[in-house]
């Protein structure tokens, strides 16, 4: 190293060590165009100067705010103050961007978290009982109801709505059954697909789910068996003197991402009630 050194080269292995990176790294920068040595002999064996460390170490810091390896080049190749701050402004402006993307990532896991531990708290209810509810916002879409094929496209097309808009806030998707449905025994005629907010958005159909007390059962399996639930909750909001006032509302707590099969799926049906009234 010390004969290179006085010649005023560094070979790629020392150079490479210097910089902290592997010699392939250096290769592939030099056969891209974006960092190249500062000399090579007849062999083709490249040599670097130390002057160049401080070219790379400017690569690096690019590469490391997330700036492609063409811009990488083309700002080295036309490096002044003005295109400094211009490429650093544009750059930040992305990170900022990227920054706000993660928030809301993180934002959803920690809702997914919470949606999960209710699903396992959930379990000490083995039977229907009355919850007073605080007040939600839900983004809705209606449903055709047609066709099982038609059912699933409704519910692409929410949840790329919702994917598209920022609307998804890493709660899980639920549905909505309208009291008449319920009053004729069709528990899986859905009649809204949900998807909770924590606020209320603009330029979306927001349903409010008020705040309130609700008959409330915890159904585990298949939807196709949700009926089971319905008239165990039924029967036992009109035996407490009480009587549904709106639709129910299907929340679901652990699904195909949490659980092995639908046997073990868990949903929360609510439905909000009110006293009868006194016939006397």
């Amino acid at each position: 190293m010390e004969n290179i050194l006085m010649n005023g080269y560094l070979s790629i292995g020392e150079f490479s060590k210097l910089c902290g990176v592997p010699r392939k790294t250096l290769i592939f920068y030099d056969n891209i165009g974006v960092f190249s040595p500062a000399y090579k002999n007849e062999k083709n064996y490249r040599y670097y100067t130390l002057n160049q460390f401080d070219t790379f170490s400017i690569l690096t810091d690019l590469r490391d705010i997330g700036m492609s390896l063409n811009d990488i080049k083309d700002y080295l190749n036309e490096k002044s103050p003005v295109n400094y701050l211009s490429m650093l402004k544009q750059e930040n402006h992305k990170i900022k961007k990227r920054i706000a993307k993660l928030k809301r990532i993180s934002n959803n896991i920690e809702n997914k978290i919470k949606v999960t531990y209710s699903g396992i708290n959930a379990t000490k209810y083995e039977g229907p009982y009355i919850k007073k509810l605080d007040e939600e916002y839900l983004i809705v879409s209606d449903l055709c109801n047609s066709s099982q094929e038609v059912f699933m496209i409704d519910i692409i097309k929410f949840l790329n709505y919702c994917n598209l808009n920022d609307m998804d806030n890493g709660y899980p998707m639920g549905a909505m059954i309208s009291q008449e449905s319920i009053e004729n025994k069709k528990y899986t005629k859905i009649s809204k697909l949900v998807l909770k907010s924590d606020r209320k958005l603009e330029g979306c159909d927001i349903h409010i789910k008020k705040e309130g007390l609700y008959g409330c059962i915890i159904h585990k399996g298949s939807y196709e068996t949700t009926y089971e639930s319905y008239e165990k909750l039924l029967q036992y909001i009109n035996e407490c003197g009480y009587e549904i006032e709106g639709g129910s509302y299907e929340n679901t707590l652990l699904d195909f991402f949490a659980v092995k099969s639908e046997e073990e799926y868990l949903t929360e049906v609510s439905i909000k009630i009110k006293k009868k009234r006194s016939t006397y």
